[in-house]
């Protein structure tokens, strides 16, 4: 009662102070420890004079939000987003190892592919797969003359037994020396255009594998004391230069890889990588090792990057799911982005991004101050850009901001002529004479 009470004095004393203002009082209780905005029918905030909008999401498009500003004018609304425990689209790019030693774990996904790839779907409304594998260099001492060192076997499809049909295919086979071609198959999903990753999905690669990829020094960003030859480098490949050949497969060429390059480049296109580890078939390097270095690695392409243990064939599936929910509880980034770019300069956002965000079963909501200030060396004119709100390559919002600039703010007053005061006559007390026949003035 004594809560019911408080809430119609408040009422009541807006309304005293401002009898011609409407109080929202679902924006003015909206969010505990934000500050409450009186507005009016127009949105306007009433204490600052600031046109304050907040548009709430919804599952179909917002209206556009419409402003009227002359240059130099600004608006200033607050942007709400939320974001799912999982996005709606994601892009997956399964990756084998199909050296000899992998057989068991082929094996085991031709059998539970479809239940795999069924999990992800509940996991997420909108996924297409896709599927490579690797090997190695067809040249000693790499691999053999039969192997490969990527191969891109279906593109990213949203049908399933395609997908499946082309993991029946796989076979394990070939691998001569320990190391295997990872870089080169990382690196691949990336630069293959054909994979056909799409613009707003949210992207994975998972590999299957049980080794090291090809490179000068594996313990390079490895916190110490690295399970493998600690406190040094750890070279697993050729002269001259010990990483990966790249596409032409030549040793020392402009297009060898770096395999630590390549996992940052994948963190840049927002690919994230999860790695399921079979048994460690890399002398030296038990299975916990391996683990540590596929874990390590795999978080430097983004929050949400790790690598588990394969610890049962038939857990193939559960440790696919596992490591999968639990990268997309994690974002690298939250940014609002505006399209076209031409209007960036349009644009304030407070603050610029979130980092590092674990999102919670339910769900969380972020919030943007944007302010939009027209420039002053604009036209009168109709201008549209959009609000998107983007986190590791995911679309979490789009909003049309329409500015309609009017010609009344370039009106120039009609100048206004008066005419001149006729001049007074000025009276001197100079008197004139004559002399010569010229005319002087004396007092």
């Amino acid at each position: 009662m004594k809560d019911l009470l408080k809430l119609l004095w408040v009422v009541a004393a807006v309304a005293l102070v401002a009898p011609t203002t409407t109080l929202n009082l679902q924006t003015l209780f909206a969010d505990a420890g934000s500050p409450a905005h009186v507005q009016d029918d127009s949105g306007r905030d009433t204490r600052s004079g600031r046109g304050l909008v907040e548009e709430r999401q919804a599952s179909t498009p917002a209206p556009p939000l419409q402003f009227t500003l002359c240059p130099g004018d600004t608006a200033t609304f607050r942007y709400k987003v939320y974001i799912p425990p999982a996005p709606a689209q994601a892009d997956i790019l399964f990756a084998f190892d199909t050296t000899r030693s992998m057989d068991q774990v082929i094996d085991a996904a031709k059998e539970q592919a479809v239940e795999i790839m069924s999990n992800l779907q509940e996991l997420m409304s909108d996924v297409h797969f896709g599927l490579v594998d690797f090997r190695d260099y067809p040249r000693d001492p790499y691999g053999l003359s039969t192997d490969w060192p990527y191969r891109l076997r279906q593109p990213l499809i949203n049908h399933v037994p395609y997908v499946q049909m082309h993991i029946d295919e796989l076979q394990g086979d070939g691998g001569v020396d320990g190391p295997e071609a990872y870089t080169r198959a990382l690196y691949e999903a990336y630069a293959d255009d054909h994979i056909g990753w799409r613009p707003e999905a949210r992207r994975f690669v998972i590999v299957f594998g049980d080794s090291v990829p090809h490179d000068d020094d594996l313990n390079a960003g490895v916190p110490a004391p690295q399970p493998h030859n600690p406190y040094d480098t750890w070279q697993t490949g050729y002269p001259p230069v010990y990483i990966d050949p790249g596409r032409d497969e030549q040793d020392g060429t402009e297009d060898d890889l770096d395999f630590q390059p390549v996992l940052g480049a994948l963190r840049d296109r927002s690919i994230t990588l999860l790695f399921v580890v079979s048994d460690a078939r890399f002398e030296g390097l038990t299975t916990e090792d391996l683990l540590v270095y596929w874990q390590t690695w795999a978080r430097m392409t983004g929050p949400g990057g790790d690598a588990k243990v394969l610890e049962d064939a038939d857990t193939l599936p559960a440790t696919i799911q596992s490591l999968v929910t639990a990268a997309v509880r994690h974002l690298n980034q939250l940014t609002v982005l505006v399209a076209p770019s031409w209007f960036d300069e349009w644009v304030t956002v407070t603050p610029p991004a979130y980092q590092d965000i674990d999102i919670p079963s339910q769900g969380l909501f972020r919030y943007f101050q944007v302010t939009i200030t027209v420039p002053p060396n604009i036209l009168a004119d109709h201008y549209m850009f959009d609000l998107i709100v983007e986190g590791d390559g995911t679309v979490y919002r789009r909003q049309r901001v329409e500015i309609t600039v009017p010609a009344t703010c370039f009106v120039t007053p009609t100048p206004t002529w008066e005419p001149l005061p006729t001049p007074r006559p000025r009276w001197s007390l100079y008197m004139p004479f004559v002399a010569n026949n010229l005319v002087y003035w004396r007092p």
